[in-house]
């Protein structure tokens, strides 16, 4: 995993109100590399949520990867109009999502199974197993760099909306809350100082190291 993971414990949480959107350019390699003790389960249910625009890019797109102890990774990549999701046990699942308008995502590991939804509905699986992850992840990148829009990411050490069992993630209408189980919850304030805090209480860092920039646009 690509650069430094840092961690502030007594990190004030700062809760903005989302109003805006991470903006990754490609050329910029930017990238969040973010850690955190919370982030770090065994839990069987690990939701995984955001919203996405991606732009039209001919490589690759890293969109998000995330190490499973001694496994290997849960990455979701982006190309050629497409959605990918590997599990660590190199299961894929893979949907069509459109360049330039905004997309929902929820997938993650329900017990035994990885599951995806995408815009509510759910559309695909891939058997795969339970595992320990690790305390550290990227959004923006695992490879290649991300080039779009990124807003209201969540992680939940729950089934969220009942995904576990095949149902699909409800579309949000208003920016995500932390709820209980939510382990990470990155929303984009009004102002770029603030586009990337951890607004889960558990006070995630994000490296200082090529940082997205501010994007007005929401798909609220």
């Amino acid at each position: 995993m690509s650069g430094i993971m840092m961690s502030l414990a007594n990190n004030a949480t700062i809760i903005p109100v989302a109003n805006g959107s991470m903006n990754f350019h490609a050329t910029s390699f930017e990238i969040l590399n973010m850690s955190s003790a919370a982030m770090g389960t065994s839990s069987t249910d690990v939701t995984i949520e955001f919203w996405m625009r991606p732009n039209v890019f001919v490589d690759p797109l890293g969109v998000f990867s995330w190490y499973a102890e001694g496994v290997g990774q849960m990455v979701i990549n982006y190309a050629g109009g497409s959605l990918t999701v590997t599990t660590p046990a190199n299961g894929q699942i893979s949907y069509a999502v459109a360049p330039n308008v905004w997309t929902y995502i929820c997938t993650g590991n329900f017990n035994g199974v990885t599951r995806l939804t995408v815009n509510g509905v759910n559309r695909g699986s891939s058997n795969t197993a339970n595992y320990t992850w690790s305390t550290g992840l990227n959004v923006g990148y695992d490879g290649y760099p991300f080039d779009g829009l990124i807003t209201d990411f969540r992680i939940s050490n729950a089934d969220v909306n009942g995904i576990g069992g095949g149902g699909g993630c409800s579309i949000p209408t208003q920016p995500l809350t932390a709820t209980p189980g939510t382990t990470i919850l990155l929303l984009s304030a009004a102002t770029p100082a603030t586009v990337t805090t951890d607004t889960s209480g558990n006070n995630a860092f994000v490296s200082p190291n090529a940082l997205p920039t501010w994007s007005p646009l929401t798909p609220y």
